[in-house]
């Protein structure tokens, strides 16, 4: 059975700063695309949770999973995936699971 998701704040609005930046480099078309893929992604993850690596960092029971050039942190939760943030891949995830 497919879970479902929800985004928490931050990653809602890493998704819309993510949207914003690839509309004004690449145009509407690839923002299209590109937040679909992720949304796609998201749902493989819903049907597989543990398809992720689990986080490097400490107890918490984050998992990622990378989609071309973005972390997806998300945690399973007993009815649904709740995506945490996404991260641009270029920068140390341990760094930023700090701030979670």
């Amino acid at each position: 059975m497919r879970l479902s998701y929800s985004l928490s704040n931050a990653a809602d609005l890493d998704l819309s700063t993510l949207y914003d930046y690839t509309l004004k480099t690449f145009g509407p078309q690839q923002a299209h695309d590109y937040l679909n893929a992720i949304e796609a992604k998201i749902l493989l993850v819903c049907d597989n949770p543990k398809l992720g690596r689990p986080v490097p960092l400490d107890d918490r029971p984050y998992f990622y999973i990378v989609h071309e050039a973005h972390f997806i942190i998300y945690r399973i939760l007993s009815h649904e995936i709740r995506v945490i943030r996404i991260f641009p891949s270029r920068m140390d995830i341990t760094k930023l699971l700090d701030t979670l």
